[in-house]
């Protein structure tokens, strides 16, 4: 009989380094791409907003596409690789296709009365060059928190996934910081060294407040938005409000409600543990599909 295949083993801090090379790599290219399509749609407000929405949506569909699909690979580690390296192809394809689409150019100006701008010219630029590249991106989380779990021979198998994603995820996001910072000191040092006002090549300094109120921002709009979500808001009916008793639930009343979406609600035994408990009132009140809730 031969020797059963033993999978490869990776130490946490390889995939940890690999996918900070990850983020590094993917916000310089998702800023060159978005500097490449100013040479087609200009720099307007349209071409700005089409390019970031398009790159969000494109990551969303990819992250999702991804999580749908890792769970039934065998070797997600494998599926991670051709992913990376199908982003590296399409970003050397990218220069080219962003000359083909500058050729066409003036085909798109005479059609849209001679604004690029005014018409959908910055969203299929968007849709032709950062789509694909922003649904290969958005696929590489799932894929590594999967190959992560696959991993023959790792040490935390007490991790939960929500611990794995934040570990990850967050090399991946100061992967991403490194990236823009790197590529900011090249554009201002090497590329297009400007002298403003006798300041540094490289001053950084300036960007630290916009950075940390956008951090800010996105923070407190995520926690507000989230806890909505979470929390099924703005609920504007429910079926506790067709209760008169409910009604003193604003003024001197305590309520218990318990739902029979529960998987463990049984009807009669709610009734009898609420009653148990000193219960003064048990009401059963349907929806307006049917189902009952206490």
């Amino acid at each position: 009989m031969g020797r059963p295949s033993r999978r490869p083993t990776f130490p946490p801090s390889l995939l940890s380094c690999v996918f900070l090379i990850s983020g590094f790599s993917s916000l310089i290219l998702e800023v060159t791409w978005a500097r490449q399509l100013t040479q087609l749609t200009g720099s307007g407000v349209r071409a700005t907003a089409s390019v970031a929405a398009v790159t969000l949506a494109g990551l969303a569909l990819g992250a999702w596409l991804g999580g749908w699909r890792c769970d039934r690979l065998v070797a997600p580690l494998r599926a991670y690789a051709w992913v990376e390296m199908s982003i590296g192809v399409w970003a050397l394809l990218t220069p080219v296709l962003c000359a083909w689409a500058m050729r066409l150019t003036p085909r798109v100006q005479a059609f849209s009365s001679g604004s690029v701008e005014s018409a959908a010219g910055p969203l299929l630029a968007s849709i032709l060059l950062v789509l694909p590249g922003s649904l290969l991106m958005g696929a590489t989380t799932p894929l590594m928190v999967r190959a992560d779990f696959s991993l023959a021979g790792s040490r935390r198998e007490d991790e939960s996934a929500g611990l794995r994603l934040g570990r990850l995820y967050g090399w991946n996001t100061l992967g991403g910081a490194a990236g823009a910072m790197v590529l900011q000191w090249w554009v201002s040092v090497k590329a297009y060294p400007l002298v403003i006002s006798g300041k540094p090549l490289f001053s950084w300094q300036a960007f630290v407040p916009v950075m940390f109120e956008l951090g800010v921002m996105g923070g407190v709009l995520g926690a507000v938005f989230g806890m909505l979500a979470f929390n099924g808001l703005p609920m504007w009916s429910h079926p506790l409000f067709n209760s008169a008793r409910f009604e003193r639930v604003t003024t001197d009343g305590f309520f218990i409600s318990i739902e029979s979406r529960d998987p463990r609600f049984h009807k009669e035994q709610s009734q009898d543990f609420l009653r148990r408990i000193g219960a003064r009132e048990v009401e059963v009140i349907q929806r307006a599909s049917g189902v009952t809730a206490s």
